[in-house]
């Protein structure tokens, strides 16, 4: 398996949350839905179609 750092954005919303504290394959998820949330600027009160 490839390693894997998450950035530091990434652990402070783990810490904050206290999320998934054990599973690294949801850590690594949410840091890519965090990376797609600032890529494409989506601000607090917007909405998403998923």
């Amino acid at each position: 398996m490839k390693s894997f750092q998450l950035n530091e954005k990434t652990k402070s919303f783990l810490a904050e949350y206290q999320l998934f504290e054990d599973d690294l394959i949801q850590q690594v998820q949410l840091q890519h839905r965090l990376e797609l949330v600032a890529a494409f600027g989506i601000q607090k009160g917007m909405r998403v179609l998923e």
